[in-house]
């Protein structure tokens, strides 16, 4: 399913640092935290013509708990209003 933005959103995928040694604590089955980072490096996957900061395949640092998490049909979406972008980030290897 393809999705387009509208109304300044940037569809963005965040990108995960690499995955830490899983830690020895057990918790419930059902515990599923995820502490949402102050800033994630994200890049952007597409962006309504209204966006003039950045573009689709840029990299770009956001504010993280400005990220929505969208379901739609069973697919999951991350959207970004374009003013909570901190800056564009160049050279990125994942």
């Amino acid at each position: 399913m393809n999705i387009l933005p509208k109304n300044r959103h940037l569809l963005v995928e965040v990108v995960e640092p690499p995955s830490r040694k899983e830690s020895a604590i057990l918790v419930p089955d059902d515990y599923s935290a995820k502490p949402t980072r102050e800033y994630e490096l994200a890049k952007v996957l597409a962006t309504f013509d209204d966006c003039n900061l950045c573009e689709a395949g840029q990299h770009i640092l956001i504010e993280g708990h400005m990220v929505k998490h969208v379901n739609v049909l069973n697919e999951n979406f991350q959207l970004v209003l374009e003013n909570y972008v901190v800056a564009v980030v160049g050279d990125v290897e994942v």
